[in-house]
């Protein structure tokens, strides 16, 4: 039980690994492409300094377990051949040294070579017997030999000699020179372009085994947008759009899904997703999914976009029909939770578990409830002035507030960030900006993001980011999209609970 399941995992984890080499290999390509030559000479210099050595070592290890084997296997062959010691079968033998005899073979060996029993056959060494093949394979190519030159090296060979650039690319010694990596850096453009097209259909490769294979959808989606960061005008940066707005749906994250829509319809208004976009599904989903209400769209609108009094203004007063019933239930609970907390939530959960028992809807619900009970209900107070303060504006400028807990250096944390920028971030010109916070935390701006949806996408991502990751405690650091109006009144007000409960109702998980 269970074979095809591994299975169906193995493959998909053989094309994540294959898929994921292809794009990293085309990612670092592109990157060498833009260093000089004497730079990336002495880059492959010293690679192939220490890949020789490395190879000499293993050569070395290897050769020490060949003559190891040997040594044993010539002892087993002293010790079976030897007579035993004493009694009528003995052979006559009084006292019998197996480490003597051996050191007398030893000896023997060394004044007059390998001699195998060619007598008792029965006794021979398989060891000698590939020895004797190998001696006389390395006379037959020896100076001299009728099919060798006088060199030893055959005629096809001597004439590929007077071709350097077969000899690095074929021969086992073009791993140790500098010219045989130097001749693999793309340099000419179409190459480059080529290395690059590779690379990003690569990566959606990469998002795709993520996505149905791996069943990792924030994973995918950080990969889609490595393939659409390299190749942003490819043939299929289309559908890659269009994945990235399912995977940001199923995430939850429906700022990010909000602008992934808005750019494929505005880049590619022509394209295929573009059209199932516009039409709302798929054309075989069109048929099977019944017309919703106007009231019903506008209550899921307002929710979707974290208006909850247009929500539940939106729900009161209107008869749902029963297709709609247990889904609005649904909605109006979702907003009673962002507009009244946690305890309203869970009451208006509860309500449509109890009036739609048998409806997805309320195993929603039932899921939710369980969530609901594994946080801590221990919630900072907020005061409520200061929240009435900041405003929501995810269409407006961004910055990317990160506070940090004191005993850590902000500056190096500021430098390691503008290396992952100059990396992963290279289109796109984003400021850096340290800044006093209070005794607990320190804080560093990001600033540059044209919208809520991009400064969350930068969040997601800085926070995967591995070389970050060993830099700082992620779950002790605050990462908030905040607008500049809203950062005025925080800075002013330092009252982080006040705006992590905004950040919550509007932006979604911290």
């Amino acid at each position: 039980m269970g074979r095809e399941a591994f299975q169906k995992k193995a493959k998909s984890l053989k094309a994540l690994v294959d898929a994921l080499t292809l794009a990293e290999l085309g990612d670092s390509l592109v990157r060498l492409s833009l260093r000089s030559d004497a730079d990336l000479e002495r880059q492959f210099e010293a690679y192939a300094a220490s890949l020789k050595k490395a190879d000499e070592a293993e050569a070395e290890r290897q050769r020490r377990l060949a003559q190891l084997a040997e040594l044993r296997s010539a002892s087993a062959e002293l010790d079976a051949a030897a007579p035993a010691a004493g009694g009528a079968a003995g052979g006559g033998w009084a006292v019998y040294a197996p480490a003597l005899r051996a050191k007398g073979a030893a000896a023997f060996r060394q004044k007059f070579g390998e001699r195998p029993n060619v007598d008792n056959w029965r006794l021979r060494s398989r060891s000698s017997e590939w020895m004797q093949q190998t001696a006389s394979g390395d006379k037959a190519s020896k100076p001299g030999s009728k099919d060798g030159s006088a060199d030893g090296t055959s005629d096809d060979a001597s004439d590929g000699a007077s071709d350097s650039g077969m000899l690095e690319s074929e021969g086992p010694e073009s791993r140790y020179r500098a010219s045989y990596y130097l001749a693999q850096i793309p340099r000419e453009a179409r190459e480059l372009d080529s290395v690059k097209q590779s690379a990003c259909v690569a990566w959606s490769e990469v998002a795709a085994a993520y996505r149905d294979g791996m069943q990792d959808p924030s994973k995918a989606v950080s990969a889609y947008r490595s393939a659409l960061r390299g190749c942003p005008d490819h043939p299929e940066a289309a559908r890659w759009w269009y994945a990235l707005y399912r995977l940001h749906l199923s995430l939850k994250e429906n700022l990010q899904a909000d602008e992934s829509k808005k750019v494929l319809l505005e880049r590619f208004p022509d394209s295929e997703a573009a059209a199932i976009l516009r039409r709302g599904s798929a054309p075989r989903q069109a048929e099977s999914v019944p017309a919703a209400s106007a009231a019903f769209l506008a209550l899921r609108d307002a929710v979707t976009q974290r208006r909850w009094r247009d929500a539940l203004r939106a729900s009161e007063g209107v008869t749902w029909p029963e297709s709609e019933r247990a889904a609005a239930a649904l909605l109006r609970a979702m907003a009673l939770g962002g507009l009244e907390g946690r305890a309203a939530y869970a009451d208006a959960l509860r309500k449509v578990v109890a009036d739609f028992p048998s409806s997805p809807q309320a195993a929603a619900a039932q899921t939710y409830l369980a969530e609901l009970s594994a946080v801590p209900a221990q919630e900072p107070p907020v005061n409520a002035e200061n929240l009435k303060l900041f405003v929501a504006a995810p269409a407006a400028p961004h910055q990317m507030l990160l506070l940090i807990p004191t005993g850590f250096d902000a500056n190096a944390i500021r430098n390691t960030l503008a290396r992952i920028h100059s990396v992963d971030f290279a289109d796109k010109p984003l400021g850096l900006r340290p800044l006093p916070w209070n005794d607990n935390f320190e804080l560093i701006i990001v600033d540059g993001f044209k919208s809520a949806a991009e400064a969350l996408a930068y969040r997601d991502q800085i926070r995967r980011n591995p070389e970050l990751s060993k830099a700082l405690p992620m779950d002790r650091c605050a990462f908030w999209p905040i607008t500049v109006p809203n950062f005025s009144h925080l800075y002013r007000t330092k009252d982080e609970a006040a705006y992590r409960t905004f950040v919550q109702r509007n932006y979604g998980t911290l």
